[in-house]
C-alpha cells in the first residue's frame, strides 16, 4: 500500500541519490562518480569483479569520504 500512496522507501546502493523528480543519479560528489565509473570501466575490461577489487587495491584506490557519507 505504501508503494501506491509514493510512500515507500527504498535504499539506494552507495555513490546514488534518488530524486523524486529525475529518479535514480550519481552523488554529486565529482570524485565518487569518477571511482564508480572506473569500477565499471575495469569491469568490461577485466571481467571479474574480484580483478576489479585487485587491480584497485595495488593501485590504492579507494571510495572517497565513505565514512563521511555513510555517518
Amino acid at each position: 500500500m505504501k508503494a501506491q500512496r509514493g510512500e515507500l522507501r527504498l535504499s539506494v546502493p552507495f555513490g546514488y541519490v534518488w530524486h523524486r523528480e529525475a529518479g535514480l543519479g550519481l552523488d554529486a560528489d565529482l570524485r565518487l562518480q569518477e571511482v564508480i565509473r572506473l569500477i565499471f570501466t575495469r569491469f568490461r575490461e577485466l571481467g571479474s569483479a574480484r580483478q576489479v577489487l585487485l587491480s584497485m587495491k595495488a593501485e590504492q584506490i579507494h571510495f572517497p569520504d565513505l565514512l563521511m557519507k555513510v555517518a
